[in-house]
């Protein structure tokens, strides 16, 4: 029983002695204090910083664009402004946020679109005038009544004609035949024809009954005609 006192006592003196070293090293505290919160990560973007939400612009803030409820455009030279297109494209320069002054600045730009539309719409109806006139011609040779080896007989006829009616080359009736395309026409060319068969070698039409010989009896040769 002596014994087990002996080695309680020196335990617990051994424990006493660890609890006072335990006590006497200073605890730094500052590290603890500083270090961030764990709810913190969460707001470090993926670049390390701290993501923040994007402020508004403020309407009175030097440099912000400032939307008009209406504008006031001055068209280019050469374009006028249609007051109709003008209400429609209103909401969205609007929508997409466009100042006054940056409204003028596209006006160039629609000046620019609208021309080369327009230019490109014209060129496509001369293409396609080109086209029609060329399908015309080729139809009129390939017809077996006015082209083939008959085809410039047909041209020196109906040009006969078209001289007998008061058209001659240069007129302005035959400057429309040809910009138009109309005189490659097969049933123009082929009217102008049968016109001028009927026109004699001195440009005039010949009359039905200018060849039939009239017989005369002997009163009528001397004394004329009663009639």
């Amino acid at each position: 029983m002596e014994l087990d006192d002996t080695a309680n006592s020196a335990t617990d003196a051994q424990a006493d002695a660890v609890e006072t070293a335990v006590d006497a090293v200073p605890v730094d505290t500052s590290a603890a204090e500083s270090a961030p919160d764990a709810g913190d990560d969460a707001d470090e973007s993926a670049l390390g910083g701290k993501a923040k939400e994007p402020e508004a612009a403020d309407p009175e803030e030097p440099g912000t664009p400032v939307v008009p409820e209406a504008y006031d455009l001055t068209a280019p030279e050469g374009m006028a402004i249609d007051p109709a297109l003008l209400e429609e494209a209103t909401p969205i320069f609007r929508e997409i946020g466009l100042s006054n002054e940056a409204a003028n600045k596209v006006l160039p730009l629609a000046q620019s679109l609208m021309t080369k539309s327009h230019e490109a719409a014209v060129q496509s109806m001369i293409d396609a005038g080109a086209q029609q006139r060329k399908a015309w011609l080729d139809e009129a040779k390939a017809d077996p009544e006015i082209g083939g080896g008959k085809w410039d007989a047909t041209l020196h006829s109906a040009a006969k004609a078209l001289d007998a009616l008061g058209y001659p080359e240069g007129s302005p009736f035959r400057a429309a035949l040809t910009e138009t395309g109309f005189g490659n026409h097969p049933e123009m060319i082929r009217a102008m024809a049968k016109v001028g068969a009927m026109v004699g070698e001195d440009g005039d039409f010949i009359r039905s009954d200018a060849g039939v010989k009239v017989e005369e009896t002997r009163e009528q040769r001397w004394y004329g005609s009663k009639e």
